[in-house]
């Protein structure tokens, strides 16, 4: 997910999409050929007030994908909260092929200013997890969203190899480097982060070979 809302301490990102393919005959939560769907592209406040009165509206980069819906409302959305809106109707071609990649492009108005910026979701045609796809090849880095006291990171390897993985605020510093260039070997590894981080938001970013990574993290108050 790219892309932001950011005016003074208002702030929304692009969190996921929810795919909504029940109405099919074979639903299993992926867009695919020749299917009629309803898209949620969630939104993240990680800002400091209240996004009021927010609507998105919705396209793709694909001719073969056809979005039906205008633009939709996703209401109120407090600080670490998220929406997933009402909901857009789409249909995709029986003509696109499994693995191809669609862009949408959510483009956001706060009590009815439209915002400059746009965010962008990566959908795989076929896939229900795109981390799934990667998991043989690449590394698997999982962590929450939001943490309110200790939390731990989890770091799978398919395959050994030199990591780096460090903890950054939002102005770039480094907070805490929790492997630092060291050869980690194939499996799971798990590592903590600090508890007396501040309230705020941070980014987890993993170098791992050709590798890169960067998570979100959202520290809630006390």
């Amino acid at each position: 997910i790219t892309g932001q809302i950011e005016a003074g301490r208002l702030h929304l990102a692009g969190d996921d999409v929810v795919i909504d393919d029940s109405a099919n005959p074979d639903p299993d939560g992926a867009l695919d050929p020749g299917e009629e769907v309803t898209f949620y592209p969630r939104l993240l406040n990680i800002g400091e007030i209240t996004a009021e009165d927010v609507m998105m509206t919705l396209s793709s980069d694909s001719p073969l994908l056809s979005i039906t819906s205008a633009a939709r409302a996703y209401g109120t959305i407090h600080p670490a909260e998220t929406s997933d809106g009402e909901g857009f109707l789409a249909k995709l071609d029986s003509s696109a092929q499994e693995g191809m990649n669609i862009t949408l492009q959510g483009v956001v108005q706060i009590a009815g200013k439209t915002n400059l910026d746009t965010i962008t979701y990566p959908i795989i045609i076929g896939i229900t997890d795109i981390g799934e796809k990667q998991r043989t090849a690449k590394p698997v880095l999982l962590c929450p969203s939001f943490i309110s006291g200790s939390a731990t990171i989890l770091l799978t390897l398919s395959t050994g190899n030199t990591i780096d993985l460090t903890l950054y605020d939002v102005t770039g510093r480094i907070v805490q480097r929790l492997v630092s260039d060291e050869m980690l070997k194939t499996g799971s590894h798990t590592f903590a982060l600090q508890t007396e981080l501040s309230a705020g938001v941070y980014f987890l970013a993993l170098s791992a070979g050709e590798h890169r990574e960067r998570l979100k993290i959202i520290k809630l108050k006390d």
